[in-house]
């Protein structure tokens, strides 16, 4: 009878951090797929991992280890571990953003997977304030669909985002919390529990219990509204005046 399979998917043995099963070979072994310190990514028998009898991609023995350490000497850095979350959420069943990365098709290409030198030469070190983004957040992971964006920055390009229109503006979620001083968590969870765009956007930040209260619109909110609109009127104005002018 054949025994049942120990998920090692997340767990750290030596200098390896695996990241899921990679096959089972013809005389049984099961093989797990592991990120090395180094950046390389292998394939290595799980009874090895265990026991101890493999504690790295082979990269920290004899002259090899010299090598390696001249590579990029970032293991531990923003950007290697930017590297690392990447490989893990794209390629381990288990990882807890599964459904909103392998889940749903996103991959990671295969010179990216190779080492974390090919990612470190196409993107370079990670910027402070920034974290790496999806120019197209239904494509992969590859060089010409990553930039090193702010999370407002990629708050605007989530999938979960959306463009709602009220009294003649339309902005998106982000934007219109923004404006209201209203959390976007708080936006969204609105909609989420069943509240219009309209309830949404104009009950004000506070009011209403666990977003189940429905509450009508205050003279507070309209006034902001209306100042939007005010603001652009007095916009085109200008440039009407600076036109006569000329």
């Amino acid at each position: 009878m054949m025994s049942k399979l120990i998920d090692l998917s997340g767990k750290k043995f030596g200098h390896l951090l695996v990241l899921g099963h990679s096959h089972r070979s013809v005389s049984g072994v099961n093989f797990w797929n592991c990120v090395c310190e180094c950046g390389i990514t292998k394939a290595i028998p799980g009874v090895n991992i265990r026991t101890g009898k493999t504690k790295s991609c082979g990269c920290m023995t004899g002259s090899f280890l010299s090598a390696t350490k001249k590579t990029h000497g970032m293991t531990g850095t923003r950007t290697y571990q930017c590297w690392a979350n990447i490989i893990a959420r794209c390629t381990r069943d288990s990882h807890p953003s599964f459904e909103r990365y392998k889940g749903r098709g996103i991959t990671v290409c295969d010179s990216w997977l190779k080492s974390f030198d090919n990612f470190l030469s196409d993107m370079g070190e990670m910027p402070e304030g920034k974290t790496i983004e999806r120019v197209d957040n239904d494509d992969g992971y590859f060089r010409g669909n990553c930039i090193w964006a702010t999370q407002k920055d990629q708050s605007v390009n989530r999938s979960t985002n959306r463009v709602i229109s009220c009294d003649g503006l339309s902005m998106t979620v982000v934007e219109w919390a923004e404006a209201l001083k209203i959390p976007s968590h708080v936006m969204y969870k609105r909609l989420k529990y069943g509240w219009t765009e309209q309830e949404a956007i104009k009950t004000p930040y506070g009011e209403g219990k666990r977003y189940s209260r429905k509450l009508s619109v205050n003279r507070h909110i309209n006034d902001i509204l209306g100042g939007m609109h005010d603001d652009k009127s007095d916009d085109a104005d200008k440039a009407d005046t600076d036109s006569d002018k000329q």
